[in-house]
């Protein structure tokens, strides 16, 4: 019986690690700020609409080139049929609807 007991514990604690977020994985998740990760959030800037033009966040992502396309980081141009991605809890910090 105490075989079961420390299975289920153990798998419990491997679910939740596997969902948190990360820092140091290129986001700036809604629990990460640049205080807390600045590898993943210490570019301020918010990208605009369209080419990217120098080191930015889309949408959670920092990139440095490409497109940002309603928050949404891509190699290709945007295409105006796009539809904004849902905002994420805690600050808006591109094109998303709510």
């Amino acid at each position: 019986m105490p075989i079961r007991i420390v299975a289920i514990v153990t798998t419990l604690a491997l679910t939740t690690a596997c969902s948190e977020s990360k820092c140091g994985d290129g986001q700036c998740d809604a629990s990460e700020s640049m205080e807390t990760c600045p590898e993943d959030c210490s570019t301020t800037a918010v990208c605009e609409q369209g080419p990217v033009i120098s080191d930015c966040i889309c949408g959670t992502i920092a990139v440095s080139s490409g497109y940002c396309c309603n928050g949404r980081a891509q190699t290709t141009e945007c295409s105006d049929a796009q539809t904004p991605v849902s905002c994420a809890d805690g600050l808006v910090t591109s094109a998303c609807t709510c």
